[in-house]
């Protein structure tokens, strides 16, 4: 008797059954260990608010911004984890649970077809009943020996059956439909948001992995086993109303209870076992991604690895992501085994419930001196009711597996829906701020791992925009002096106090530290350096004032050291004087304590901090605080260090500040006072004084490598944040945010951006590559086209394809690397630019053809920005910048060849 059962809305469904699959939330990966950050006030908005929060409890810091062209702050690494916080979902309440996250998936798909599901699985329940009858009219044919009745429920079971086939055909047919609904709904969504404002790369990898598995696998995973859910789920409370009907009707409530108590029972069975299945399936999902993303990692960098003969390398790699998969599987087997073992046992128990059901009416003499056929005709029928409903809630119960599928699935493709959606909403000018901040957030982490322990109390904490302290017990036999210094200090208890301040520039002198890098201008470094140290000198002795009247008043001594000549700054209002020969030395204080690296540069000895490398300044402080008053402190001297990093100012620079342009026309790009560092924290940029590229205008970059140029490009792209200053500039091109429209001769494009890194696009015609990122070329005739591919001397790879620009190749296969960078100029001149920013356009061509190449920009009149090492590109540009690598830089107008070799 176990017919299909039924297959409300889900929402019907969730609300019927309690929600006891669902109230346990699989707990977000990038909550925990979080959980102690709670914002007070955000309004991420940064050129516009105050941003205030509460990072930790007992210390709050309050950042404000100004206009955007004023110096923005960097974000510390307690407010990174606050803001993805509440980007992420924390300012919509405690709502971020799986139910909503599933209704959004579901209602995805119009409720015209969740409404036809939903009759048709009705129509199912009713047809089923009628069937189930027919047995009890044989029983009854039987019993009698009546051959007219037998006849007539031959011919009502035929009918019957019939429109049982049509109409579970039906609603299976209309699960499928919806299914693919889903399906096409959620991935047209997906790709909408992911190819959405850049969204595919300001994605947080590290909170949404393996996007691409989530848009092309999860989601047609997630629809098909919704589909399955929602075939049995979506009638369920009609098909228990009914049967429960039913029962009472054929063998009183006594059953009816008895039915409900053993679904409740089973309830309790698998809520224990659903919530932990759900995470380790999406553990899996995860896990496949992760290792189906190592194979095509292998498949696109097939020849490299040829190359270098690094393929048992790679096998090991394959091997090692295989053996997580493969033990994430096995602990799934044995929850499937647990669940499965679990309903099979409620199943057999639901056959035995039965026959008790029927028996209560049977043995209380409700029969008594009827006819045998009579009572078999009621058995049948009352053990049909009794097991469709039992099997009404057995499928509830078997629904355990398939929704913890379900549910980890609807993580996953939720997940990605809300990470797009928070990205939309927040502002895009701060996007690359936030992903600056992250990146130095999960480097800081792995610094604290290796940070010394032998004396230390408190660990290195964000106490300013660049500032960090740590508090530190004092050893007696490393030499630190700190006793001999504060003579008038009472007790021997002091706790010593390291403070670490990021600087903007390298602070250590390279010419002398025989590395290899020779500055043109030492003078220039020079001011910069001494400026950079004397405003972070100014700082700290505001933030140690600061410190020590809050301890003062609270009635402990505390003083502080003068970083340039190693003794007491007397803010203790000591008299005392140190021991002869006494003075403390900084850089031995963090060797020593916190175990940073020590580098000799000729004139000193330098820390190496493992963040900011040598752009640091220490200063220290001592004090007979316990450790608790010390961090209060924290608290109130930050506040007046954070106002005065935001107001502050470098009087120094205006000395080296000048004005450089180059071209004739309107401003398409000024830089003005930018600083900005490389993704590992290193100082690219320092105070460029203002630069203007306009029409017609030409900047050639260069430096070493490792410099930063690569990160200009990414500045200019807003793909990078400036550390300060500003950046007034062009947007990438007429496209709008829905994708890119065709590009025809009298389409304006701002900016083209050519990368390093060659990318033809995802067209398979010479036509679309020639285009992107734009979709198609229109105006254009074939003539102009061949023209502009024989000036790139491409007409070798056109003859190959007999001249057709619509025949279909692997390009990305067939062009080398020179023929790929002849393709981006080919773009250049069909597309015709304002301006143009080539990032090592040229680095795979002969010089001649790089000449070749540039003059027919020259003859376009387009503007042009380049990164570059060779002397021969000198007589393209107007200007010429170049990196040191330290922050520090140089620039000077056009030269020859031979003197622009001579300057880099």
């Amino acid at each position: 008797h176990r017919f299909t059962a039924v297959t409300v809305h889900p929402a019907c469904f969730l609300l019927f059954h309690g929600l006891v699959f669902l109230d346990h939330r699989v707990p977000d990966e990038t909550e925990q260990g979080t959980h102690h950050h709670r914002t007070v006030c955000l309004r991420w908005r940064w050129c516009r608010h105050v941003v205030a929060m509460e990072i930790a409890p007992g210390r709050s810091t309050a950042i404000a911004v100004d206009n955007a062209s004023e110096q923005q702050p960097l974000l510390n690494v307690e407010d990174v984890v606050g803001i993805r916080n509440e980007v992420d979902g924390r300012a919509r309440g405690h709502e971020s649970g799986l139910v909503r996250k599933l209704w959004r998936c579901a209602k995805m798909v119009h409720w015209t077809w969740h409404a036809g599901l939903m009759i048709a699985s009705v129509a199912n329940v009713l047809v089923g009943a009628q069937v189930g009858k027919v047995a009890g009219n044989f029983y009854e044919a039987f019993g009698k020996q009546d051959g007219r009745l037998f006849r007539n429920a031959l011919v009502m079971a035929g009918g019957w059956y019939t429109l049982c086939v049509l109409v579970a055909s039906t609603r299976d047919f209309l699960a499928e439909y919806v299914a693919l609904r889903a399906r096409i709904s959620l991935t047209e969504l997906g790709h909408r948001k992911y190819c959405r404002s850049k969204n595919f790369y300001w994605m947080d990898k590290n909170r949404v992995d393996n996007p691409d598995q989530r848009i092309a696998s999860d989601i047609a995973a997630w629809a098909d086993s919704f589909a399955e859910v929602l075939k049995v789920s979506i009638a369920s409370p009609f098909t228990i109303l009914y049967y429960s009907v039913l029962v009472y009707q054929y063998a009183g409530s006594t059953s009816v209870l008895l039915v409900y108590g053993f679904f409740v029972l089973g309830i309790l069975v698998q809520r224990t076992i659903v919530s932990p299945t759900a995470k380790v399936v999406s553990n899996q999902e995860r896990m496949e991604g992760n290792f189906r993303a190592k194979h095509v990692h292998l498949t696109d960098a097939a020849e490299i690895v040829a190359i270098h003969d690094g393929g048992e390398t790679e096998k090991v790699a394959l091997e090692e992501s295989f053996k997580q998969v493969a033990s994430n599987q096995r602990l799934l087997m044995f929850w499937h085994l647990l669940l499965g073992a679990c309903t099979k046992v409620l199943e057999y128990v639901g056959a035995a419930l039965n026959y008790i059901c029927v028996a209560i009416p049977v043995f209380a003499g409700k029969f008594a001196g009827q006819n045998p056929a009579e009572v078999s005709k009621f058995v049948s029928n009352a053990s049909f009711a009794n097991l469709s409903l039992i099997y009404s809630f057995t499928e509830v119960l078997d629904l355990g597996k398939q929704f913890s599928t379900l549910a980890g699935l609807t993580r996953r493709v939720g997940d990605l829906l809300e990470h797009f959606d928070n990205l939309q909403e927040s502002d895009r000018e701060d996007r690359p701020l936030v992903k600056e901040a992250l990146l130095r957030r999960e480097k800081q982490e792995e610094i604290k791992k290796g940070l010394k322990k032998d004396y230390l109390l408190l660990a290195p904490t964000t106490v300013g925009k660049r500032m960090e302290a740590s508090v530190h017990s004092i050893p007696k036999h490393e030499g630190l002096n700190v006793h001999s210094i504060f003579p008038d200090a009472p007790g021997n208890d002091l706790l010593l106090i390291l403070t670490n301040q990021e600087a903007a520039l390298d602070l250590a002198p390279r010419w002398a530290s025989g590395s290899g890098a020779v500055f043109r201008n030492h003078d220039s470094w020079s001011i910069r350096a001494s400026a950079e140290m004397d405003h972070l000198l100014e700082l700290f002795l505001l933030w140690a004032k600061g410190m020590c009247m809050y301890l003062h008043s609270r009635g402990y001594w505390a003083d502080a050291i003068d970083p340039t000549t190693g003794f007491a700054f007397g803010l203790a209002g000591s008299q005392g004087r140190p021991v002869a020969g006494s003075k403390f030395d900084e850089v031995t204080a963090a060797h020593t304590l916190l175990g940073y690296p020590v580098e000799f540069c000729g004139v000193a000895p330098v820390i190496s901090h493992p963040m900011w490398g040598t752009c640091c300044y220490p200063a220290s402080m001592a004090t007979a605080a316990p450790l608790q008053v010390i961090q209060d402190a924290f608290e109130e001297a930050s506040t007046a260090l954070s106002t005065a990093e935001a107001a502050c100012t470098h009087s120094a620079h205006s000395e080296l500040e000048h004005d450089w342009e180059t071209g004739n026309g309107l401003p398409l790009l000024t830089l003005h006072q930018a600083s900005y560092r490389t993704p590992s924290g290193n100082p690219a940029l320092f105070d460029l004084s203002r630069l203007t590229v306009k029409e017609n205008g030409s900047l050639l970059i260069t430096g070493p490598s490792g410099c930063g140029k690569s990160t200009f490009v990414k500045v200019l792209a807003g793909l990078w944040p400036l550390s300060n200053g500003s950046l007034v500039g062009l947007s990438s091109s007429s496209r709008s945010s829905e994708g890119g429209p065709s590009v025809s001769p009298s389409t304006v494009v701002d900016v083209l951006y050519v990368p390093q890194d060659v990318y033809l696009g995802p067209g398979r015609t010479l036509r679309s590559i020639l285009s992107y990122p734009f979709r198609t070329l229109e105006g254009f005739d074939d003539t102009t086209i061949l023209g502009v591919l024989r000036d790139v001397g491409l007409l070798t790879v056109l003859n190959r394809m007999q001249g057709n620009l619509d025949a279909e190749a692997a390009w990305d296969s067939i062009l080398s690397p020179g023929q790929k960078q002849r393709i981006l100029f080919a773009r250049i001149l069909l597309q015709v630019p304002k301006l143009a920013v080539l990032d090592e356009g040229t680095s795979a061509l002969p010089e001649k053809d790089e000449e070749g190449l540039y003059e027919l920009l020259c003859k376009k009149g387009i503007a042009r920005i380049s990164v570059g090492h060779r002397p021969a590109l000198a007589k393209f540009h107007d200007l010429l910048l170049h990196f040191h690598g330290n922050g520090s830089w140089d620039i000077q107008s056009k030269q020859t060849p031979r003197d622009f070799q001579q300057f880099t």
